[in-house]
């Protein structure tokens, strides 16, 4: 097991932190190798620098979770994972956490490019009747971007701060931000159409579909969520869906993610 993750972490090889040097010394120890520069001497572990660093939990539980997060059916949640591993409760509830984590981070670092489309739309319990936002209404941006008609879609869904809404509507500060922080800046203005209004299936069936999707999923898996980690939720679907294509090397690519980034 412990092959996988050092071939996650180091996929061309041992890589200093320090320097860079390519050849190390294996010192063993009862958790976990050593591993120390020949050339700095820096010493460093397989989870140091990643979301498994300072965790108790055997690598085989590890695998186990981040595998089931990738299954085609909905991932898993906390309960059905302290389950199957024989762990606390607490302990699968952090393990998620990070992965999660991992997903949102590595998310941040691949912004949208192409044609670009997307709108307003609501998680929670959506309230039409009104037209200032409900204690139950979360706002998101759901955009989705392609390169061609023939490629498959991309799909970001972002939280909007209530701050910079107007009632039920985008302002042209949140679109910004969206902008700035989740489209690559080589892209020209007119590539990108995001209603400002809430999306309407006569014209985004495949963002009210998405969404639709996504409060199923939410209320299948988890029988609901609050807004403290709702964005992470939300990044775990859109990394399940932009990569279904790729399964079953999916539980790889996660791996391999998840030993890219720290807990933070």
């Amino acid at each position: 097991m412990g092959c996988l993750f050092l071939y996650a972490k180091w996929p061309a090889g041992f890589s200093c932190p320090q320097c860079e040097h390519k050849q190390a010394y294996t010192i063993q120890t009862r958790n976990q190798p050593v591993y120390q520069c020949r050339s700095c001497c820096h010493q460093t572990t397989l989870t140091a620098g990643t979301i498994l660093e300072g965790s108790r939990t055997p690598l085989s539980k590890w695998a186990f979770a981040i595998h089931t997060v990738t299954r085609s059916e909905g991932g898993i949640n906390a309960v059905q994972l302290q389950s199957y591993i024989s762990v606390t409760y607490k302990t699968a509830w952090a393990m998620l956490k990070k992965i999660r984590h991992a997903i949102s981070s590595h998310d941040q670092t691949r912004p949208l490019s192409g044609l670009i489309k997307g709108g307003l739309a609501f998680c929670g319990k959506y309230a039409p009747s009104t037209i200032q936002l409900t204690v139950q209404e979360h706002p998101v941006i759901i955009a989705t971007a392609s390169q061609s008609e023939e490629q498959p879609e991309i799909v970001k869904i972002k939280l909007v701060s209530r701050s910079s809404m107007d009632g039920k509507t985008l302002t042209p500060s949140s679109l910004k931000a969206f902008m700035q922080d989740h489209v690559t800046c080589t892209e020209k203005i007119n590539n990108v159409t995001i209603a400002a209004y809430k999306i309407r299936p006569r014209n985004y069936s495949n963002l009210v579909n998405l969404m639709n999707q996504f409060r199923s999923w939410v209320n299948d898996t988890f029988h609901g969520l609050g807004t403290k980690h709702l964005q992470n939720y939300l990044d775990e679907f859109c990394f399940r869906f932009n990569h279904a294509s790729k399964s079953p090397g999916l539980s790889k690519r996660l791996t391999r993610i998840c030993m890219s980034f720290g807990a933070g």
